[in-house]
């Protein structure tokens, strides 16, 4: 059934991409606007744990400033392929220096679902684990359960340099979950702040260096940078 078959895979240039494969290249990780709302959405390559411990893969770092049409917002799917599937999606916004975070059903629950860990990238210690069913998520109002974590694990890496307003950094990592699971993640950058992305080709402190003066926008360490740029903001 051709119709069923690309709801689960993916064709490029011939090439049909299937759930299973650990390392995409650059055009094969950038999905275009996956949906109507969305500029650009990519997938992550495939996080593989080992026999002993979990795998862990640093997805993204976001960036927001104090100023008007600076608090970016996404929506990232946690996708779990191995050995049980999973799915489940979260909504975050940096907004300032504060994340806030929203999640809704459905859940595709399996044994030890992947999951999203926040970390201060200026206290490596300070992390928090985002599963899809932590106690700290608050109770369903309409279908839609919020957690604001707040500021305690964002780091400013600048007080004054966006015309005058403090920058703010996130960084997101995805983890199996336990030890032999694989999984990936879908990113869907969305409006609130600037589109401007840098990629695998950037380090940390070019990214860093940028944002401090230009506020808001993200950077994508593990993906490459894909040879079309139809929004004119892949850095």
């Amino acid at each position: 059934m051709p119709v069923l078959a690309k709801a689960f895979t993916r064709e490029v240039g011939g090439d049909l991409i299937d759930i299973h494969r650990n390392t995409l290249s650059a055009d094969q990780s950038y999905l275009g606007a996956a949906f109507p709302g969305n500029w650009a959405s990519f997938r992550t390559d495939t996080a593989v744990a080992s026999s002993s411990q979990n795998a862990t893969q640093h997805i993204m770092d976001i960036y927001s400033s104090g100023h008007w049409g600076s608090q970016p917002v996404w929506i990232i799917d946690i996708h779990g392929t191995y050995y049980r599937p999973t799915w489940w999606r979260v909504m975050m916004q940096l907004d300032f220096n504060s994340l806030k975070m929203y999640r809704w059903a459905p859940v595709l629950s399996g044994s030890n679902n992947p999951y999203i860990e926040v970390q201060n990238s200026g206290n490596t210690s300070s992390t928090l684990a985002v599963t899809h069913n932590s106690s700290s998520w608050g109770t369903s109002n309409n279908g839609l359960i919020s957690w604001t974590p707040g500021t305690s694990y964002s780091q400013q890496i600048s007080s004054n340099g966006h015309s005058g307003q403090p920058v703010y950094r996130q960084r997101l990592n995805l983890i199996t979950g336990s030890t032999y699971m694989q999984c990936y993640a879908v990113i869907h950058l969305l409006n609130g702040g600037s589109p401007r992305t840098f990629f695998a080709d950037s380090s940390i402190s070019t990214a860093n260096t940028f944002y401090t003066t230009n506020g808001s926008g993200f950077h994508l360490p593990g993906i490459d940078k894909p040879s079309a740029n139809t929004t004119g903001q892949f850095r």
